[in-house]
């Protein structure tokens, strides 16, 4: 079967054509080797899930990993089951532990709301990083589904307690959260308790948006497959031009480019559509149709009037702001990737979402 360009969930090497990110991974396992804990919390579709995958298979020769998606717990679970619902992904997601550990985790994951405790859960789970073979990393996706429910922050308050004490106590060897929100400062929803932060992590600076050479040795892959003649260093080119390196982005090009432009009355074969001008018939359609990026985009700006009017004023009216990260206003727009610190100023991340927030404005 042939390999694809894919826009949506997991890349595989084996099934889609990806940039070689060996580079972060060799990045991101230096912090993991450090013992870190620390989150990828980056915007939507900038290949964190497709990160978290090909660093388990990365890590796997030296560590035990213990990879979770908080997407398959649900709102309930979270504010009513929350243990006995982690207990059940671990126990999907791992059979490299002893029958013992299982064998606990089982009646956790069975057993009614207030029998057993948090500290309940990370006794065993001592037990399991003390006896593992190999240090053991817990990675968990999607931890946004959690970050509204006191049983989360309560287990934070856990994973923090025993971080501060790791040279006494036997605990996870690193921590990897992946979300798009910041999670490292969160708030009780319960006044009167205490707030717990996240204040042990490191700060996570791996660069998650795609190099030009990356998308060169894509493209030189797809190359050696269908023997387009496009010239490859013009085409990488122009399309980090356009996208920044951002991950859906460069994906979406390609893929309308190798499966809508192709075989169209302009563009009868894959040679004619891998040139500049299928590049910009490519551009057309992406910006003519909505997609879930897009709508992101569209349905922030609608939700948030003063940050529309900033962006108004930076695209229409050449408004320079100092960046910073703390900026109330512009702090959607960080977290979804919109912008970027260009030289120590707010910048549209990329051309198609200046484009894409051109448009709304005007609308």
């Amino acid at each position: 079967m042939p390999k694809k360009f894919n826009i949506m969930g997991l890349c595989k090497p084996d099934e889609h054509y990806i940039v070689n990110i060996q580079d972060k991974l060799a990045c991101i396992k230096k912090m993991v080797d450090n013992g870190e804990y620390f989150v990828i919390n980056r915007s939507r579709q900038c290949g964190k899930t497709t990160t978290l995958f090909a660093l388990e298979e990365y890590l796997n020769p030296d560590y035990l990993i213990l990879h979770l998606d908080f997407r398959a717990i649900s709102n309930f679970e979270f504010e009513n089951a929350f243990m006995s619902a982690f207990s059940r992904e671990l126990l999907n997601q791992c059979s490299d532990i002893s029958q013992s550990i299982s064998k606990q985790l089982k009646i956790f994951e069975k057993s009614e709301k207030g029998k057993y405790f948090l500290s309940d859960l990370f006794g065993v789970l001592c037990e399991l990083c003390e006896k593992s073979f190999k240090p053991v990393v817990l990675m968990v996706d999607e931890v946004d589904s959690a970050s509204n429910y006191q049983p989360f922050l309560d287990f934070l308050g856990k994973l923090r307690y025993y971080y501060q004490n790791r040279y006494e106590l036997p605990t996870f060897k690193s921590v990897i959260f992946a979300g798009v929100h910041d999670i490292c400062n969160l708030s009780s929803r319960d006044k009167n308790r205490i707030s717990i932060p996240w204040n042990i992590a490191s700060n996570f600076d791996v660069e998650m948006n795609f190099s030009l050479n990356g998308i060169v040795g894509m493209l030189t892959e797809y190359e050696s497959d269908y023997h387009t003649g496009m010239n490859i260093d013009e085409m990488s080119q122009l399309i980090y031009d356009y996208t920044s390196g951002y991950p859906v982005l460069v994906s979406l090009f390609c893929k309308l480019m190798d499966e809508r432009i192709a075989g169209t009355e302009n563009f009868p074969t894959k040679s004619d559509a891998w040139t500049k001008t299928g590049f910009f018939e490519a551009e057309k359609i992406l910006l003519a149709e909505e997609t879930p990026l897009s709508c992101s985009i569209f349905d922030t700006l609608k939700e948030n009037e003063k940050l529309r009017e900033v962006l108004h004023r930076m695209l229409l009216h050449d408004l320079i702001i100092p960046y910073d990260v703390y900026n109330s206003v512009m702090y959607p727009a960080i977290m979804y990737g919109f912008v970027t610190n260009k030289e120590g100023l707010f910048a549209i991340s990329n051309r198609i979402f200046e484009a894409q927030i051109y448009k709304e404005l005007m609308e």
